[in-house]
């Protein structure tokens, strides 16, 4: 059997809020196979978003480990972890945290220029992305000249730049209608079927259908982790 991709185990978060410690996460131990759609929900406060920023390493957790296809994070320098979440790790958010004044085609070049290694054609890899994504006839635009739903298009395509492994989606629909969410969602299931390991967090059940594996947090603790065996998947429609 296969190592998991992504191996989690007994994961503490503690903060401190003037006498009190809150516990984001308190003890959490799961493994993600490679290519694996796994939605994660729960309430505000619950500890799914603190479990993607320790994935994804951008924080460290209090104590336990995080081991990602075979880099075990708290022994990585920084320099070795910078480069895991350029290469591995690609990331989509609520907000798509595009720069106003560049095109979507270098919105979507940009993450390329701290690679360490020179990429001959930047631009070229851009568009192939673009594309990828529905978007070759937008790369030109602002992305005040855009949609919402392809503006998260535009940060899906800088998330694949790199060819990562692993993207983590946080809300991704959460600023879109329906109809665009669903456009999203569907985009999302392509890019899983095409080998990809999806690890979404979202507050809307009906989003989380669309995975095959469903985490549920209360209070820092993983409570539920079931299989899908009813998977949303967006008419064609609307993809």
């Amino acid at each position: 059997m296969s190592e998991p991709l992504i191996r989690c185990r007994d994961l503490t978060k503690h903060f401190r809020m003037g006498s009190e410690v809150v516990r984001a996460l308190d003890g959490v131990s799961l493994d993600i196979a490679r290519g694996e759609f796994v939605a994660i929900m729960g309430p505000s406060g619950s500890g799914k978003s603190t479990l993607m920023t320790m994935i994804g390493a951008l924080d460290t957790p209090t104590s336990g480990d995080i081991i990602i296809d075979g880099t075990a994070l708290a022994e990585a320098s920084p320099s070795a972890l910078a480069d895991l979440r350029g290469r591995t790790i690609g990331f989509v958010f609520q907000q798509f945290n595009l720069l106003s004044r560049l095109s979507a085609l270098d919105n979507v070049a940009m993450p390329q220029i701290y690679r360490r290694d020179a990429v001959a054609d930047l631009r070229g890899k851009a568009i192939d992305c673009l594309k990828r994504v529905g978007l070759g006839d937008r790369m030109h635009h602002l992305p005040s000249e855009m949609s919402g739903g392809q503006q998260q298009r535009v940060a899906i395509a800088r998330a694949l730049v790199n060819d990562p492994l692993i993207l983590l989606a946080d809300e991704p629909t959460g600023a879109l209608d329906s109809r665009t969410g669903a456009e999203v969602i569907a985009l999302f299931q392509a890019l899983n079927r095409e080998g990809i390991t999806i690890i979404l967090v979202t507050h809307d059940a009906q989003v989380a259908r669309a995975a095959r594996r469903i985490l549920r947090f209360r209070d820092g603790r993983i409570v539920a982790d079931d299989v899908n065996t009813d998977v949303w998947t967006p008419a064609p429609s609307a993809a």
